[in-house]
C-alpha cells in the first residue's frame, strides 16, 4: 500500500521531488501509527478474549482436580452467556452437587447403622456378660429380651439387605388381580395377638376392590404401617385401618395417636433411617427402614406413600392405580 501510494504521487505531474519525499515520510509515519494503534488494540483484544474464554477453563479444571481427590468445589460462577461453556459449567455444579449429597447420604447412612447396631449389640453384650458373671439369674424373661434384641437385629439386616437389592435393581413384583380388602384383612389377622397383649384396638374399615398389584408387597407395607403405630402408639386410642377408593387410585391408611411429629419434616419419615428422635426410636425397637421401604414398594406401583399429621395424631398411607 506504501509503495503504490508513492508511485501514485510520482507519477503526478507538477509535484516538486521534495514534496514527494516529504509524502513519503509523513505516508510512512502514518502507516506505522495505525499500525502500532492495530497491534496494541489486536494484543488487548486477544488478551481480553483469550481471559474470557480461559479462566473459567481453569477454574473448571481446578474444580475437577478437587473432585478426583475427593473434596467438593465450590460452585463455578459462570456469567450466563448460553454457550458451550456455560452450559459446561452448569452440568459440572449439578454433578458435584449430585455427588456431595450421595457423599451425605452415604455417611448419614453409615453413622446411622453404627447408632442402631450398638444399641442391641450392647444390649446382648451386656446380658451375657451378666449371665456369665452370675450376677444376672438366669431367667426366661431374660432369655426373651435376648430374642428381642436378636430379632431386632435380624430385621434390621433383612430389611438392609432388601434396600441393597433395590438399589441395584428394581424388585421382582408379580403383579395380578388380586381382592385388596382380603390381604388388608389377613395382613392386619397378624397383629391380633400383640396388639392384644398390649391392650390396643385396632378397627377395620375397608372397601373391597381389586387392584393389579403384587400381593406379597401389600402384606409387607400394611405390616410395616401397622408395626410402626405399635411401637409409637402413644395412648390408648385404637389404630384404624382404612381401605377406599379415591379417584383413579385406591388408598391403604393407618391412622392412629403416636409420638409427636414435626409438622414441618413429616415427610423426612419416609427416608432411610430417619428419626424423629433417636432415643425414642432406640426405645421402641424401630429401624428407620419399614417406612422407606413402604415408600419404595409402592413407587414401584406407580404409587405413592406419605402422611398427614397435626404433630400427634398421624394417618400413614400408601396409594395404588386402579
Amino acid at each position: 500500500m506504501y509503495q503504490y501510494a508513492c508511485s501514485l504521487v510520482n507519477s503526478l505531474s507538477g509535484v516538486e521531488t521534495s514534496d514527494q519525499q516529504f509524502f513519503s515520510e509523513t505516508f510512512l509515519e502514518y502507516m506505522l501509527l495505525v499500525f502500532l494503534v492495530l497491534f496494541v488494540s489486536g494484543a488487548f483484544f486477544y488478551s481480553y478474549i483469550t481471559k474470557k474464554i480461559m479462566e473459567p477453563i481453569r477454574d473448571l479444571a481446578a474444580s475437577t482436580e478437587e473432585l478426583t481427590q475427593g473434596r467438593f468445589p465450590e460452585k463455578l460462577d459462570v456469567q450466563q452467556t448460553r454457550d458451550e461453556l456455560f452450559i459446561l459449567a452448569q452440568n459440572f455444579n449439578r454433578l458435584s452437587l449430585q455427588l456431595k449429597e450421595t457423599e451425605d447420604a452415604r455417611s448419614k447412612m453409615v453413622s446411622d447403622m453404627a447408632h442402631e447396631f450398638r444399641t442391641p449389640l450392647s444390649n446382648i453384650n451386656g446380658y451375657l456378660e451378666g449371665l456369665k458373671k452370675g450376677v444376672i439369674p438366669p431367667d426366661p424373661s431374660i432369655f426373651e429380651s435376648l430374642h428381642q434384641e436378636s430379632a431386632r437385629l435380624t430385621d434390621m439386616v433383612n430389611n438392609l439387605y432388601q434396600l441393597s437389592e433395590w438399589n441395584m435393581q428394581s424388585p421382582v413384583l408379580k403383579k395380578e388381580t388380586v381382592p385388596v380388602d382380603e390381604l388388608l384383612h389377613n395382613a392386619a389377622s397378624l397383629f391380633e395377638w400383640q396388639m392384644a397383649d398390649k391392650n390396643m384396638k385396632l378397627h377395620l374399615d375397608i372397601e373391597p376392590c381389586q387392584i393389579q398389584a403384587d400381593a406379597g408387597s401389600i402384606r409387607q407395607m400394611v405390616s410395616n404401617l401397622l408395626q410402626n403405630a405399635v411401637e409409637h402408639r402413644k395412648n390408648e386410642d385404637p389404630v384404624y385401618l382404612h381401605g377406599f377408593r379415591k379417584g383413579t387410585v385406591y388408598v391403604v391408611e393407618v391412622q392412629n395417636t403416636g409420638a409427636w411429629i414435626e409438622p414441618e419434616t413429616k415427610h423426612r419419615l419416609f427416608e432411610r433411617f430417619h428419626r424423629e428422635d433417636s432415643s425414642r426410636q432406640r426405645q421402641t425397637g424401630g429401624s428407620g427402614l419399614g417406612l422407606a421401604i413402604v415408600k419404595e414398594l409402592a413407587e414401584q406401583h406407580n404409587g405413592g406413600a406419605g402422611i398427614e399429621t397435626d404433630g400427634w395424631n398421624h394417618h400413614f398411607w400408601f396409594s395404588f392405580p386402579l
